[in-house]
């Protein structure tokens, strides 16, 4: 069983929480995003994006969020 947390992030000055599910255990920070939510802004659910610790998780949702609202987002 695998177990999930919640990783509270700051993305250009936005408070985004990252649900991911870790690889097991003994691989701290290392595990795939399944969703993310910006506070007062998108979210998105059923995500399958390999991380491998909390600043690569924080790019990747930059970069997901880049595609959804343009480069100039904030």
């Amino acid at each position: 069983m695998h177990r999930q947390e919640d990783w509270n992030l700051k993305i250009r000055g936005r408070d985004v929480t990252v649900r991911v599910v870790l690889d097991g255990i003994g691989r701290f920070g290392r595990g795939t995003m399944i969703g993310f939510h910006v506070v007062y802004g998108p979210s998105r659910l059923g995500l399958d994006i390999a991380v491998e610790s909390r600043e690569d998780a924080a790019a990747k949702t930059e970069a997901v969020l880049s595609e959804m609202m343009g480069a100039d987002w904030y």
